[in-house]
């Protein structure tokens, strides 16, 4: 979906990163700048590709390195797919090269990141982002309720 389409929904978002941590503060951002995204979530790249045969997303945000399926190796497999979603690979590997075909949008983040540089390349990746809860206000809760993990509903707080 491009930036300038009119979203009859929030984006959905695939989100592939082992680190139960920074998978939660992800999700919280996205949360905050797409109060109707719908993100779902995998520890594993084998688990995020089984989904990803049968779902489109708006956007894989995959880390370079985890269980299964590597960032890359599954960079490499939706390449050969030809999918049209744009990828946004984390990486804490500043000097990792990939070098993926040249018709595959992919956006690479290097860890540590902050939190205006995620959200610049979320906005250009699948914006607008709603920016009023940027930065959060005391007290600000965003809505657990669209967060998926390996397909299935899931909150923190549950």
């Amino acid at each position: 979906m491009s930036a300038t389409a009119q979203r009859l929904h929030g984006p959905r978002i695939i989100l592939l990163e082992d680190s139960q941590i920074l998978s939660e503060i992800l999700k919280l951002c996205i949360l905050s700048w797409f109060c109707d995204a719908d993100v779902i979530s995998f520890e594993n790249g084998d688990a995020a590709w089984v989904a990803l045969s049968r779902l489109e997303p708006d956007l894989l945000i995959t880390d370079r390195i985890h269980p299964g399926l590597t960032g890359e190796e599954l960079v490499w497999r939706l390449a050969e797919r030809q999918v049209q979603f744009p990828i946004l690979m984390l990486s804490g590997d500043v000097t990792a090269t990939m070098n993926p075909p040249s018709d595959l949008k992919l956006v690479c983040l290097s860890k540590p990141f902050n939190r205006d540089s995620l959200w610049r390349v979320l906005n250009e990746l699948v914006g607008p982002c709603d920016f009023p809860a940027y930065p959060l206000e005391p007290g600000h809760q965003p809505s657990l309720r669209r967060f998926q993990k390996d397909g299935k509903p899931f909150t923190s707080r549950s």
